[in-house]
């Protein structure tokens, strides 16, 4: 009790000087991102605003020779330098643009938007879950029957052994520990509870596919219609953040099934404890027997919850995005590349993603503004250069 209080607070101080006492601007958002590029414009990126985050991660510039490293703040430096010196030598001027490029529209599905490393290590992580839960079901089951004197028990009398209910079926036994003292206790406290830790470790990693999956679809939207940013510390005219970061139809039942699952799996294993009585009901022995329990039927139903978030997830990944504004993801590099243009642009009024150049220009630019834009054209081309006379 004494360490829960302390780390308590612990988190109590961490969150107050973060409230308080810092003074930063994180970039938490996709609207922090934005505002920032737009008010501090990058000019490693300027010329660059098709660029998408496939294209800035492949980092090959073909018209330069040249390939960024993984390196990505360092190779955008010398990227620029690079294209500088290249372009003086041919006879551009200083304030030169990337070479123009034909627009592209083409539909990305939200699984484009998350990482292989982070799809592979979420769906990793589940397979494993299921198929070690599936196995101690399996043994689990097999257990109880033996205990029932080999008699197999129906779907109905497993549901009727009760939730979270200690049985002497369903305790678990044979694994070397001793039944008896506080070691005991504490190792049958951990074994419960290590479940849960591998619950909370999954639920952030599916909350980041679900974030990242959100994050482009709030950022294709800018394509489409002018809304303001939403951003972490707003002013006048912009929106504040989601309050569970996520929108709140995806936020909230993503949170109850959450709840729902660290409960399920709470009566799935369980600390169990038993006391041996006479008949006459008095206490024959001080010392208990500690050790865990399980639930059969609660423990298929931990499986069926997260089988369903499981469903859920991948049926939201195959949809498509909008066509229009490239996908940029959390790349930073790919946002500041589209947020390249005029420098009257207020952040703080409604933005829309498009064609800013007036109409009629042979090569025309995309940008964030506050005016009027319009979607770039099939094969037009865009973030052209202009050569010295």
């Amino acid at each position: 009790m004494i360490v829960v209080m302390v780390c308590n607070v612990g988190k109590a101080l961490l969150m107050f000087l973060i409230t308080f006492v810092l003074k930063d601007k994180p970039l938490i958002t996709i609207g922090d991102a934005i505002d920032s590029f737009l008010n501090d414009s990058d000019q490693t990126t300027r010329g660059l605003c098709l660029s998408s985050k496939k294209s800035i991660k492949a980092g090959k510039f073909p018209q330069y020779g040249f390939e960024m490293v993984k390196d990505y703040d360092a190779a955008l430096v010398c990227c620029y330098e690079a294209m500088s010196i290249q372009l003086k030598n041919e006879g551009f001027s200083k304030d030169w643009k990337a070479d123009p490029v034909k627009y592209r529209s083409s539909v990305e599905r939200w699984f484009s938007a998350v990482t292989p490393a982070r799809w592979y290590s979420c769906l990793a992580l589940y397979f494993c879950c299921m198929l070690t839960v599936t196995i101690l079901l399996v043994i689990g089951v097999n257990t109880a029957n033996y205990n029932n004197n080999g008699v197999a028990r129906s779907a109905l009398e497993f549901i009727n052994l009760g939730i979270g209910a200690v049985t002497p079926d369903t305790l678990i036994s044979g694994w070397h520990l001793a039944s008896i003292g506080g070691t005991t206790i504490i190792a049958s406290v951990l074994i419960s509870n290590i479940p849960q830790m591998i619950l909370s470790f999954l639920y952030l990693l599916f909350n980041g596919v679900f974030t990242s999956m959100l994050l482009a679809t709030e950022w294709s939207d800018f394509a489409h219609k002018r809304k303001p940013l939403r951003v972490s510390d707003p002013i006048k005219g912009q929106r504040s953040t989601y309050f569970l970061q996520l929108p709140y139809r995806y936020a909230v039942p993503l949170l109850i099934l959450s709840g729902i699952l660290h409960w399920s799996v709470s009566q799935s294993i369980f600390l169990a404890q038993v006391a041996t009585y006479s008949k006459d009901g008095d206490l024959v022995d001080n010392a208990a027997i500690s050790t865990c329990g399980y639930s059969p039927s609660v423990v298929a139903l931990t499986m069926i919850i997260g089988t369903c978030l499981a469903f859920f997830m991948v049926l939201l990944s195959v949809r498509r995005y909008k066509r229009g504004i490239p996908l940029a993801g959390s790349c930073s590099a790919a946002i500041s590349a589209a947020c390249y243009g005029r420098e009257d642009v207020d952040s703080a009024a409604p933005l829309q993603w498009g064609v800013t150049s007036p109409e009629g220009e042979e090569i025309g630019h995309c940008a964030f503004s506050d005016k009027e834009v319009r979607m770039p054209v099939e094969g037009r081309l865009y973030a052209g250069a202009m050569k010295m006379d």
